[in-house]
């Protein structure tokens, strides 16, 4: 390793850019390189995304009954209301169809964002439900706070 790439502590120097990278947030990208059946391309209007959303209070009690959130072209943004915590999410369009999701978990009182993330989809294929146990393309979410825990996962579902 060159002298320039090592730090006054004689640890290796992180490139420069990863720091903005981190900055930036999480940013997961959606979808399969080959279209199957499962996931072949449909019209620009073809699917919605369903969260579905769970709470928890502080104790750690029982786990809230579900609540679902749907989105389409049509209804592009939801907000839900959960025990301390409230879900905003938005699908993005891209050419009339689906090109992104994000989401927010922010805890009610006080009012602060407790994550952030951002689901691309392939522009060619619909995201496909790649995990286990039914947890769609996002998998489980778990958001932690003083105040409780909050659950929830996106799966790709038929647009109204």
């Amino acid at each position: 390793m060159a002298d320039a790439a090592i730090g006054r502590h004689g640890h290796p120097r992180a490139p420069a850019l990863m720091g903005a990278a981190l900055a930036i947030g999480i940013v997961v990208s959606v979808g399969a390189t080959r279209p199957s059946a499962a996931s072949a391309p449909r019209s620009p209007h073809a699917f919605g995304v369903k969260c579905v959303l769970y709470a928890r209070d502080a104790a750690y009690r029982q786990v809230s009954p579900p609540r679902t959130v749907r989105l389409s072209p049509r209804a592009q943004r939801a907000v839900e209301a959960l025990g301390q915590f409230r879900f905003r999410a938005r699908l993005w369009l891209a050419d009339g169809r689906p090109g992104a999701l994000t989401t927010e978990v922010s805890q009610r009182k006080p009012p602060r964002t407790l994550t952030r993330e951002v689901f691309q989809f392939n522009s060619d294929v619909e995201p496909g439900n790649q995990f286990g146990g039914g947890h769609g393309f996002t998998g489980l979410r778990y958001t932690n706070s003083a105040r409780g825990e909050f659950q929830h996962y996106c799966n790709r579902s038929a647009a109204p």
